[in-house]
């Protein structure tokens, strides 16, 4: 029968048309499993190091211990700047927050960072001359 008469017929006659039936299977769920290395995780920002100055300490010497290079105290000096008024004259017993070396790519063996260290501290040492 051609697929006129078909139309035709299914027309002039709906009940008696037999429909072919096909099933369809629902699609499966995604069933792959995540590991750990897929997850993305929202770590607890690190808390900062906080240290007190003692007597015998400096910004640079605080710098050296623990950044490697004495260069490194002017970022010491730009975290806690709203308690530093004069990076010269930094009270006994201040509490310091402890820059995180990447909030400043502080890097002892990399001569850049040390230079880009030392030239933004002779500019904050020129305020205070």
């Amino acid at each position: 029968m051609s697929a006129q008469r078909k139309a035709q017929a299914i027309k002039n006659n709906p009940e008696k048309v037999t429909a072919k039936t096909t099933t369809t299977k629902a699609p499966e769920p995604n069933l792959a499993v995540l590991n750990d290395s897929s997850r993305t995780s929202n770590p607890l920002p690190k808390e900062p190091e906080k240290i007190q100055l003692a007597p015998d300490k400096t910004l640079r010497l605080i710098a050296l211990e623990k950044f490697g290079n004495r260069e490194f105290w002017v970022y010491i000096y730009y975290k806690n700047k709203n308690k530093i008024k004069n990076p010269n004259i930094v009270p006994v017993g201040i509490e310091l927050i402890m820059p995180d070396k990447s909030e400043y790519n502080i890097d002892a063996s990399n001569p850049q960072s040390v230079a880009k260290a030392k030239a933004l501290g002779d500019m904050e040492l020129k305020k205070f001359q």
